[in-house]
């Protein structure tokens, strides 16, 4: 049982048990990528405006997260992407440890079976920047990350010794803010705004 003070041990079991619960959720959001390509339209409904889509697997996986959290740690607060949105508001955020989930970043791409989505799973302390982070994206198997190592070869290679070349130097987005950020950090993309 971890406590509300938070140790670097506490942190790491955190870190571990949202990993794991990450990749489960991810099969719910496999699932779901399926189902929704081979559904009609009806699978979607709108948020606030005809650009922000939310389908029953954001709220499936919202719900399954809340629930592992919140019987792992029940003494943590939990925010939740498709809650607060219900709700019109967001929930007060105190100096205890604090859960933020968005289930599925990128649910346009997600309903257009494009593969810039992920799960993102945050911890807040104190009102602090999130001390753990979680993004689980499903295209992680070695043909696309080798088609994407190769593809940004191609775009940022000099011209000279790797054919195209020089074309990377521009604003790119995911379409996933989670991923828009592990881009960034892995080198993939310049600039995130």
């Amino acid at each position: 049982m971890v406590s509300n003070n938070l140790t670097s041990e506490n942190l790491k079991e955190i870190l571990g048990f949202s990993i794991k619960l990450a990749r489960e959720a991810g099969k719910l959001i496999l699932e779901g990528s399926d189902a929704i390509l081979r559904s009609a339209a009806e699978a979607v409904e709108e948020k606030k405006n005809s650009v922000d889509l939310v389908t029953q697997y954001d709220k499936g996986v919202e719900e399954l997260v809340k629930k592992e959290l919140s019987h792992a740690y029940p003494a943590f607060s939990f925010i939740g992407e498709e809650e607060t949105a219900a709700l019109g508001k967001l929930p007060e955020l105190t100096d205890g440890p604090t859960f933020c989930v968005d289930p599925i970043d990128g649910t346009t791409n997600f309903v257009h079976g494009f593969p810039s989505v992920c799960i993102s799973i945050g911890l807040i302390y104190q009102k602090l920047a999130a001390l753990i982070g979680i993004e689980w994206r499903s295209d992680r198997d070695l043909a696309p990350m080798k088609t994407r190592g190769n593809t940004f070869q191609r775009l940022a290679g000099d011209g000279q010794h790797i054919g195209g070349g020089k074309m990377a130097h521009s604003l790119r987005s995911t379409g996933s803010a989670a991923l828009n950020f592990a881009t960034v950090a892995s080198g993939q993309l310049d600039i995130y705004w």
